[in-house]
């Protein structure tokens, strides 16, 4: 594929929830809206989440690269969010939330890209080391007509 993919637009898509997210929300889709401002080298622009976990209409930041078929962005919401034990979600407007790191292909005859998704959501130490706690799961999502 030789074409450069133009980003700048709307894009809609979703993502699933991975398995260490329990029976719950393994596979659940979450819908989302992009708004690409600005493609050159890199893409940058916002995501609004419509469902899922801490879906509040947060606008996140996404900043991003597309090489050939392949993209790689980033998404960084305004403040931390998570979930206790009982299910209840929990914001810390006083904590960044851990970024969220997505990368995958695009695909012609589908016009559409899709992958994969993680986020360290904590680092703890021990006496071997570090250990790291992902979250992961899968998204697509294919450009809105203008």
């Amino acid at each position: 594929m030789n074409k450069k993919i133009s980003m700048t637009g709307t894009w809609k898509g979703f993502y699933t929830y991975g398995p260490e997210y329990g029976n719950n929300l393994y596979n659940e889709k979450c819908w989302f809206m992009f708004f690409i401002t600005k493609d050159d080298e890199q893409f940058e622009g916002t995501s609004v989440d419509y469902d899922g976990v801490g879906a509040e209409l947060q606008k996140a930041t996404i900043k991003g690269f597309v090489e050939n078929a392949f993209i790689n962005f980033t998404k960084q919401y305004p403040f931390f969010y998570q979930i206790d034990e009982q299910g209840n979600i929990i914001n810390d407007e006083t904590r960044s939330h851990p970024e969220i790191h997505y990368s995958g292909s695009f695909d012609e005859k589908l016009n559409q890209f899709s992958g994969e998704w993680e986020m360290v959501e904590k680092t703890e130490s021990d006496s071997g080391g570090d250990l790291e706690y992902l979250n992961t799961g899968k998204w697509e999502m294919k450009k809105e007509e203008d």
